[in-house]
């Protein structure tokens, strides 16, 4: 998996042109009319293209991908047989960063920027099972508000891999050992990245995840 800004990738398209977009990806584009939302579009959408290249051959434009309104990317076509090897791909944007994520099984990422002010305790709230939701009043300040921006990620990530998952607060999370995790959430002082299922001894990194100052092992567990 990878993380870059939304500004750098934007820099560096291959022209004005979203001709390499394809066509159901055109149709999403066209009918934004943010011009944030869409330089965030294109960039997700290139980055992720380069980032198969990079890690998988051929040339970014070889890779065709969807663009479904209510569901994930999924990777169309790419310079090899598919059906010989297949990958999974997923997608997260968070003001002026936007990461991926390869695998050959359903994977889910999911970053958050850190920097503007939000009322964790209260959105935390949101999103905590029953089992979570006692052990956060156990915690201070400054750990309750790690807590919350791991667990917000690795639900998110969850759910995108995982389409008809039931609510954020049917699917609790909690830290563990690295041998029992099914997650991994990273740190930086400006981000929070969580990116499931998978293991800590599978994860690969690239770009701006290569600076993250912790990378911590979480796994799913039963809520009661």
């Amino acid at each position: 998996m990878s993380l870059a800004s939304v500004a750098a990738i934007c820099s560096a398209l291959p022209d004005v042109s979203t001709g390499w977009l394809s066509e159901s990806e055109q149709r999403r584009c066209e009918a934004m009319t943010a011009q944030r939302r869409r330089q965030q579009f294109l960039a997700g959408r290139w980055f992720l293209r380069q980032c198969l290249a990079q890690w998988h051959g051929g040339a970014a434009s070889e890779y065709v991908l969807s663009a479904a309104e209510d569901g994930p990317p999924l990777l169309m076509a790419a310079p090899f047989d598919l059906n010989a090897c297949p990958l999974q791909v997923s997608l997260s944007h968070s003001a002026d960063w936007v990461a991926c994520a390869v695998a050959s099984h359903p994977i889910g990422v999911d970053v958050e920027d850190t920097t503007r002010q939000r009322d964790t305790d209260a959105l935390g709230a949101m999103i905590h099972g029953e089992q979570e939701a006692e052990a956060v009043p156990l915690l201070d300040a400054a750990t309750r508000h790690r807590q919350f921006y791991a667990r917000w990620t690795l639900k998110e990530a969850w759910i995108k891999q995982a389409p008809d998952s039931p609510a954020m607060s049917a699917i609790p999370f909690e830290p563990c050992e690295a041998q029992r995790a099914d997650a991994v959430v990273l740190r930086s002082p400006s981000w929070v990245l969580a990116v499931a299922p998978v293991r800590m001894a599978a994860l690969q990194c690239a770009g701006l995840l290569r600076q993250a100052l912790t990378k911590e092992p979480w796994r799913r567990c039963a809520d009661v």
